[in-house]
C-alpha cells in the first residue's frame, strides 16, 4: 500500500488567499518585538526584565562583533545565561 502510486491534487490559488497572506504578514511582524522577548526570557529561564535587558546586550554584542568579523565572540557566547 505505501508504494501504490499517489496521484497528484492541484490546489487553486485565489484571490482571497493573497489578502490573507498579507494579513497574517502584518500580525506575525507586528508581533515580533513580544516574540523576541519572550525567547529570549525563555533561553535565559528568567521573565525578569533585568535579566531581559543584561541577555539582550551581550546578544547585541555578539551579533555586532560577528557581523564585524570580530574572533573574540566565542567567548561572550560561552558566558550568555
Amino acid at each position: 500500500a505505501l508504494q501504490d502510486d499517489c496521484h497528484v491534487q492541484v490546489v487553486e490559488i485565489q484571490e482571497k488567499s493573497a489578502d490573507l497572506a498579507a494579513g497574517a504578514l502584518q500580525e506575525v511582524l507586528a508581533a515580533q518585538p513580544a516574540v523576541l522577548i519572550g525567547l529570549i526570557a525563555h533561553l535565559t529561564d528568567s521573565p525578569l526584565q533585568e535579566d531581559i535587558v543584561r541577555s539582550t546586550r551581550r546578544l547585541l554584542q555578539l551579533g555586532q562583533d560577528i557581523l564585524n568579523g570580530r574572533g573574540d565572540h566565542a567567548d561572550q557566547a560561552r558566558h550568555l545565561p
